[in-house]
């Protein structure tokens, strides 16, 4: 499944915020400054880890912002879906207790600790209001954005590489068919939501690399014939801007101190949002 919108004005595309939804509303504020028509999307992992996760979700529904599954979403989007659960999610490295005590769905808590991953899983479905359920059932794994003034945008979580595109596409594919094709595999879809590209950590590197004159891309990511891949779940120090794609995980509610970052089409424009702004009383 995927979503396909057409000749939008500007839209504002962020990256991962992982529960914090006080720096999400801080973000928006700082794009509403910029343009009252600006159309919000996001790269995904809207949950765990930070402390307000259910607050995130409850923004993006009220104010109509769209996104792509990041494979932080994906655990509660398949247990309130289809009611399946991953126990994984609860561990630490996967932060998703903290997306259920944020609903009220204090079991979690207690995972590993004597309670049945069946009783928690119950309990955070209970916990978690229906239209974020809705809400979350029509996320894609992908979005194509095409601007009044031509430009095509793919959103995607974690990027796609060459290597993983040549793997679904066929002689005289175009890229709707091949991310189609990936789409109907668990293989392909793990990959838009779980992959580690390789490029750049800086804009300054990417420069760098450009002025050595050394031959062959410094990334591993694939060129759209149509478009640029925009992407979070890899956290760099800042966005990485470059002719094929954007990466916009500046590791809001990972790292300390968190920046969300946001980027404006057409203009290229980066909106940022450092945790100290709010410690300042932003």
């Amino acid at each position: 499944m995927h979503y396909e919108e057409e000749r939008l004005n500007k839209i504002a595309v962020f990256g991962d915020v992982h529960g914090r939804a006080d720096m999400l509303k801080l973000l928006h504020k700082k794009i509403k400054d910029y343009g009252d028509d600006i159309e919000l999307f996001s790269c995904g992992d809207l949950i765990d880890r930070g402390d307000n996760s259910a607050g995130v979700i409850d923004y993006c529904v009220k104010n109509d912002i769209k996104a792509v599954i990041g494979n932080h979403d994906e655990w509660l989007i398949r247990l309130c879906v289809e009611f399946q659960f991953d126990p994984y999610s609860m561990q630490k490295v996967m932060g998703g207790k903290a997306t259920a005590v944020s609903y009220g769905a204090m079991l979690a808590n207690k995972f590993q600790k004597g309670v049945s991953n069946a009783d928690i899983a119950e309990e955070i479905f209970r916990s978690v209001p229906k239209p974020h359920k809705d809400w979350m059932a029509k996320l894609p794994f992908y979005r194509r954005l095409t601007l009044e003034t031509g430009e095509v945008y793919w959103i995607l979580h974690a990027g796609l590489t060459e290597t993983g595109a040549a793997s679904y596409r066929k002689e005289g594919d175009s890229d709707e068919d091949m991310l189609q094709n990936l789409l109907k595999t668990e293989r392909g879809k793990d990959m838009l939501i779980w992959s580690r590209p390789n490029y750049p950590k800086t804009n300054e590197a990417a420069r760098g690399i450009r002025r050595s004159g050394s031959e062959g891309k410094s990334d591993n990511l694939y060129s759209f014939d149509d478009g640029i891949q925009i992407f979070g779940h890899t956290i760099r120090p800042e966005a990485i801007v470059r002719k094929h794609f954007i990466a916009l995980d500046t590791g809001c509610g990972t790292r300390n101190p968190s920046i969300l970052t946001a980027v404006i089409l057409p203009e290229q424009v980066i909106i940022t949002v450092h945790e100290n702004e709010l410690k300042d009383g932003a």
